[in-house]
């Protein structure tokens, strides 16, 4: 029988991607090095229909959640990480138990596909939401850690499809001199129920 390691990985030009799991664990704390490089990534579909895996812990050095990292972890609680930047389209799809995502830097800027988190828990919950104020055009689509914007006096425009897919924002307020929100901006918001406009 041919050894397998208990972590799959390829060597990339910024570090180790991890491309698959070979062990039993159901707590994982994903190790900082493989092959004597950072682990900078969780590759596509690397954890995918994994339903014994209940949390994950990424190192600092992980920048990255691929596509369909998670994908069907049905018994995934929670994951959490200091430096996550990108998360892959369908990576947390249909994990039906996760309730509890933590990234430590600054989780709006984290740039997320739309359904990485389709079907799951998360997007039900509105603790732990951010309010933040914008001065200058940014895209947030996808980010399911928004809770509040508040756009600030001197912004003209809101480009297309800046929030979509915001989960779980729920407020927006507009400055006096606001003149335009271009196409899809909020749309796929399902709990935006407060807008509030400049009035004289």
């Amino acid at each position: 029988i041919g050894y397998k390691p208990l972590y799959e990985y390829e060597i990339q030009d910024n570090g180790a991607v991890i491309t698959g799991y070979n062990g039993t664990d159901t707590v994982l704390h994903i190790p900082r090095w493989i092959g004597n490089e950072y682990v900078t990534g969780i590759g596509e579909s690397a954890f995918e229909g994994d339903t014994g895996i209940t949390e994950v812990h990424l190192p600092s050095c992980t920048q990255s959640i691929g596509a369909g990292a998670f994908k069907n972890c049905t018994s995934l609680l929670r994951i959490d990480g200091e430096s996550v930047k990108e998360i892959g389209r369908e990576a947390f799809y249909n994990c039906t138990s996760l309730s509890y995502v933590r990234f430590f830097e600054d989780p709006v800027s984290i740039k997320t596909e739309s359904d990485a988190f389709e079907n799951t828990p998360i997007l039900s919950q509105t603790d732990n939401l951010m309010d933040i104020h914008v001065s200058e055009a940014q895209d947030y689509s996808g980010n399911i850690f928004l809770g509040s914007i508040n756009y600030q006096e001197g912004m003209t425009q809101i480009p297309a499809r800046a929030h979509y897919g915001n989960a779980r924002l729920h407020t927006v307020r507009l400055p006096e001199s606001l003149q335009s929100i271009d196409s899809q901006a909020f749309a796929e918001c399902p709990m935006l129920d407060y807008v509030e406009l400049y009035d004289d």
